[in-house]
């Protein structure tokens, strides 16, 4: 079955996070096809073993079961700034008179 077909079997409105799962190694699921036009396929099996170990809980990285287990996580933080050039100071600041 198809990775929409196994979410409407597992209740869930969309494939989105299914197909992450698979990416990351935690749904075993076959991709046939190259690109954006790829098919996500998965064994009935694999649904059901899911189901009963990864549906409805919240693990990650820091699992001991995750297959990706002590791997850090993708970094959402904003880049490090590079070191400014050091303006020039002003010869009057705000709030102080000379």
């Amino acid at each position: 079955m198809n990775l929409q077909e196994a979410a409407a079997k597992l209740g869930l409105k969309s494939a989105d996070g299914l197909r992450r799962q698979a990416i990351n190694g935690v749904l075993r699921a076959e991709k046939i096809g190259a690109g954006r036009h790829g098919v996500w396929l998965v064994h009935v099996d694999e649904v059901e073993r899911y189901r009963r170990e990864h549906l409805g809980q919240r693990t990650g990285f820091h699992d001991p079961k995750h297959p990706r287990y002590g791997e850090q996580g993708p970094g959402r933080g904003r880049p490090k700034r590079k070191n400014a050039p050091d303006a020039p100071e002003s010869p009057q600041r705000r709030g102080e008179q000379q």
